[in-house]
Order: C-alpha cells, then sequence, then structure tokens
C-alpha cells in the first residue's frame, strides 16, 4: 500500500508565480512573440529603430536603462516560476510511490509474467466476469461486457509502463517484464505473415477480426514495442514493428482522401476521425522515426510529414484554436465541442506532437503554429477554483470541469514542454501536480483515478484499470515531468537504456527532446547475452 505523501514542492516565491494567463494582459500573454517573421515584422523594427535615433541621448539612455529593468524583472519572475515547479526527484518518488506498487503484483504481472490482464478491480485483484468486484458490476456496460478480455493496447501500454519504470531507475526487473510483455504480444496477438495484430485476445487466442477492427487498436499495440525498441535498439524487434506499420497503411490508408480510416469496413469506415492520424504518430511514428535505419527512416519522415500537415490544415478550427475529433456530422451535435473527441485533451497533444514533429523535420513554420495555438488550450483549461485541468467546452457557453487523468496528463505535459521556451506556461503546474497528487491518487491501493468530479472532488465510481485505462499516460506524465523538471532547472538528466554489447548509438535523446550526452557508464544486464545497462546522463536538454 503506498505510503501518504509529504508535499514535494516547493513554496511559490514572488510575483512570478501568480503571473496572469489572461489573454488582456498584453505584457504578460503567455503566447510567445513572433520572431522577425514577415515583412510586417521587419517594418515594426525599422519604424522603432528610427524612432530610437532620433531621440536625444539622454532620453536613449534611459529608455535602455528602463529596458533592462524590464529583463530584469521578468528574468526574476521566471527564476520564481520554475523554483516552484515540482523537482525532477518529486516526479521519480511518484511514481515509485503512487504508480508501480499496483503493477508489481502477480495479480499485474499475469501468468506467466506478461500475460497482463486487462481488467482489474481497483484494489488490484484480476476481475473474475462470473463474479464482478463492485466497481465493475456498477460500471457502463461498454466497460463491464468486455472484462473477460484481453485487449492487445493494454498489453502493450503496460508494456510502456514497465519501459518507463526500466528508463528511470535502471532496475532490471522493469525491463524483464517489458520484455515478457513485448513477446506475448507477439507469440499470440501477431500475425507474422500479414502484419495485423488481433483486437483482443479470448482465453489466450487471438479474437477473430471484426468489422469495427479499429485502426487506433492496432497503432496502439506498437506503443510498447516501440517503446522497448527505443530502450533497446533489438533488431528482432524492430521486424514485426516494420510489418505492423506495413499493414496499418495496406489496410486503413485510403489514398483518395488521404487520411487513415477509422474502420476497415463497415458504416465508420470512411469516417474522417482526428485519432486515426493522430495515434499514428502519438503511438510510434514520432517516436521510432528519428531512430530508424535506413531506407525506412526516409519513408517514415515523409509520412510523418503528410500526417502533420494533415492534421493542421484539415482538423484544426481557426476560431475556437481546438481540433475537431471527427469531421463527419454527427446526430445531436449543437455544436463543434459536442462532437466525439472534440477536447482539451485531444487538441493539446495534436500541438505538442506537431511542435516535436516541427523540430524533427526543420519545419520552423509548424514549430511555432503549435507554439502559439498550445497555450490557448492552457488558458481556456485551466481552473483556479480547484488548481486543476478541465475536460472541454461546452455548446452552452461553460466548461465541462471534470478532471480526467488522461486529459490532466497531456496538459501537464504540454505546460512542462512548452514552458522550457516559454515560462509563464509554467505557473500553474504546482497546482496541477498537487491537485494529482491529492485527488487523482489511489491512495489506498495505488495509480489513480479515472475521473474526479470538480468541484466535488471525489472520485467516480469507475474502475481504474479496463479495456481504454492502463498504465500508459500516469508513465508518460511521469517521465515528461522527469525530464522537462530537470530540462528548466539545468540539472543534468540521467536516464538508462539496454544496448548490446554497450554500445552507444550516435541519435541518442531524451524521449522526444534532445540533448548532449555528458557521460554514461555501462554494466552487465541479467537480459539477453550482450545486453549491457547503459546509464546516459545528458545536458541542455530542450
Amino acid at each position: 500500500m503506498p505510503a501518504p505523501h509529504p508535499n514535494p514542492l516547493p513554496a511559490a516565491a514572488g510575483r512570478g508565480s501568480r503571473l496572469s494567463l489572461r489573454r488582456g494582459s498584453a505584457d504578460k500573454d503567455p503566447r510567445p512573440a513572433i520572431r522577425g517573421r514577415g515583412r510586417g515584422a521587419r517594418r515594426s523594427r525599422g519604424r522603432v529603430r528610427g524612432k530610437l535615433h532620433n531621440l536625444p541621448i539622454a532620453a536613449l539612455l534611459n529608455a535602455l536603462l528602463l529596458l533592462s529593468v524590464v529583463q530584469v524583472a521578468f528574468a526574476q519572475d521566471n527564476n520564481a516560476i520554475v523554483a516552484a515547479l515540482p523537482t525532477s526527484a518529486a516526479w521519480l518518488q511518484h511514481y515509485q510511490r503512487d504508480i508501480l506498487p499496483f503493477w508489481q503484483t502477480p495479480a499485474a504481472l499475469g501468468e506467466p509474467v506478461g500475460n497482463f490482464p486487462t481488467s482489474r478491480c481497483n484494489d488490484g485483484s484480476v476481475v473474475n466476469p462470473a463474479a464482478p468486484c463492485p466497481e465493475f458490476a456498477a460500471a457502463p456496460d461498454w466497460i463491464k461486457s468486455t472484462a473477460g478480455r484481453q485487449y492487445t493496447r493494454m498489453i502493450s501500454r503496460q508494456i510502456y509502463l514497465y519501459g518507463v519504470a526500466f528508463h528511470l531507475t535502471g532496475d532490471p526487473r522493469y525491463l524483464g517484464w517489458a520484455r515478457a510483455g513485448v513477446h506475448y504480444l507477439l507469440d499470440r496477438a501477431y500475425n507474422p505473415a500479414t502484419g495485423n495484430v488481433a483486437s483482443y485476445l479470448d482465453s489466450g487466442k487471438p479474437a477473430a477480426e471484426t468489422p469495427d477492427h479499429a485502426s487506433q487498436d492496432v497503432a496502439y499495440s506498437l506503443v510498447g514495442l516501440s517503446f522497448y525498441y527505443y530502450l533497446t535498439r533489438d533488431p528482432d524487434i524492430l521486424q514485426p514493428i516494420l510489418k505492423i506499420e506495413h499493414f496499418i497503411r495496406q489496410a486503413y490508408f485510403d489514398s483518395r482522401t488521404g487520411i487513415y480510416r477509422w474502420e476497415r469496413q463497415g458504416p465508420n469506415a470512411a469516417r474522417p476521425d482526428l485519432v486515426a492520424q493522430l495515434d499514428q504518430v502519438n503511438a510510434y511514428m514520432l517516436l521510432l522515426t528519428p531512430i530508424l535505419p535506413e531506407p525506412q527512416q526516409k519513408q517514415w519522415r515523409g509520412e510523418l510529414a503528410r500526417l502533420a500537415k494533415l492534421l493542421r490544415t484539415r482538423f484544426y478550427d481557426s476560431g475556437s484554436e481546438l481540433f475537431i475529433g471527427t469531421l463527419a456530422p454527427q446526430k445531436g451535435a449543437a455544436c463543434n465541442f459536442d462532437r466525439d473527441d472534440t477536447d482539451f485533451g485531444h487538441s493539446i497533444k495534436t500541438y505538442w506532437m506537431l511542435y516535436f514533429a516541427g523540430r524533427y523535420l526543420g519545419d520552423l513554420d509548424l514549430q511555432t503554429f503549435a507554439e502559439h495555438g498550445a497555450p490557448s488550450v492552457l488558458i481556456r483549461a485551466y481552473l483556479p477554483e480547484t488548481g486543476s485541468w478541465a475536460v472541454k467546452p461546452t455548446c452552452d457557453g461553460k466548461t465541462d470541469m471534470t478532471s480526467s487523468w488522461w486529459v490532466a496528463a497531456e496538459l501537464d505535459q504540454a505546460a512542462l514542454t512548452f514552458g522550457l521556451g516559454n515560462p509563464a506556461l509554467l505557473q500553474h503546474i504546482p497546482s496541477t501536480f498537487r491537485f494529482w497528487l491529492d485527488h487523482m491518487v489511489d491512495h489506498a491501493h495505488g495509480e489513480v483515478w479515472d475521473e474526479v468530479a470538480v468541484p466535488g472532488l471525489a472520485p467516480k465510481q469507475r474502475p481504474k484499470i479496463h479495456l481504454w485505462k492502463n498504465g500508459f499516460h500516469t508513465a508518460e506524465h511521469t517521465l515528461v515531468g522527469y525530464i522537462a523538471t530537470g530540462a528548466l532547472r539545468g540539472d543534468p538528466v540521467t536516464l538508462y537504456y539496454a544496448f548490446h554489447d554497450c554500445k552507444l548509438p550516435p541519435d541518442l535523446h531524451p524521449y522526444y527532446f534532445d540533448g548532449t550526452v555528458t557521460a554514461h557508464q555501462d554494466t552487465p544486464s541479467p537480459g539477453p547475452p550482450g545486453q549491457c545497462t547503459t546509464k546516459v546522463t545528458f545536458g541542455t536538454v530542450h
């Protein structure tokens, strides 16, 4: 049982922790100024230079002095904001204390290890569909009716969780559990002849493919495999990854419309859905493309660029600065906010993916688009009354204030990332992290609740682990918090990998971020022959 936690946050200091994010505060607008883009910007700078040139010397000196004072004040504000953030150690402590105990039990690991169950009761035990625990008995039918299935995407997400645990701690147990999950998934759910992956297993055997076998299912079967390859560069794992990605393109990509279909057949096959595109980027493409060998890297790079353009041009709504979850008309939808997956979580994740894609592709316009659009989501999603993140705007002009675990995680991750270049965006992280620790974490049994009602602050009576909730988001939340906080404080970032023959690859990155390897240390690994545990220290992470 996780122990009660102390408050890991330093006290906020100075006015910097209270910088306004209201759009009307022009001198404190968190959206970065456009830096010298376009002729208008150049003309503006020329006019300023002309005015200064005509000023008397004394007035010019006073103006320069005032400018320096303003710069110092903003630097002090930014320093105060960064000082108020949770430390990297606090993020790691949270993962080890609040999250991992739930995933280290025999029930979580399965028999044999790697046979990860999809549905577990809130105390961590495996659900018995014939006599479900109260939270499953009272759950919506879409959760309750699937309690006997073992979903491939959930096995893959649990692989990711153990991979992150190894990445942060270097404990070889976690890598061994991730490896066991990789082999279980490939042995049971993967078809090497076609590259297809079963949506779920029934009594350990792949279920027959149904018309609603979604592209998102197949994409998320790759999230754990991709992270394991990122950690190990194991060529035996790369081959199935490449075959699965090839299957997705062959089976789901519609060359007539230029989008990935939601389903291969049926009434929803042609529905233009955001997540059918976005989760190809999020589940595997953005992490793997920079580290693939050629010619695959060139091919994936082109597809990543195409998807990034598609997300921006087809799904972005300039009026709301959100991304629309589905472009197909939906019965009963009063406005765009009633459409599936149109919310703060999917929108901020899209901006986050586009930002990192722009950096990797060298597309400054795409990167700038994300840097300018993301703050508007962070402004609207933050609830100052509770220090939490909301889910979405509503058609009546209000906000759904529910705190959803994955939406809160995505918003924290984006705020920390964009805050590296725009510290005003960091000012709410102490509050949102404290809300997460105090209200989202299940302090009795570990992990986090599916949803917490706001303003009542009571967890909704849903299972914590089911066919659409596993450890992926809590793991990524910690990993990004750990890396970004270290980068913001200028601290070295230490992560662990497991390379063959202790050979450090030249294209090593701290997850989606960039950094310089300043030191590394190799030790023998209890894993496959020749594999080492490599402790890597990154500096100048950004």
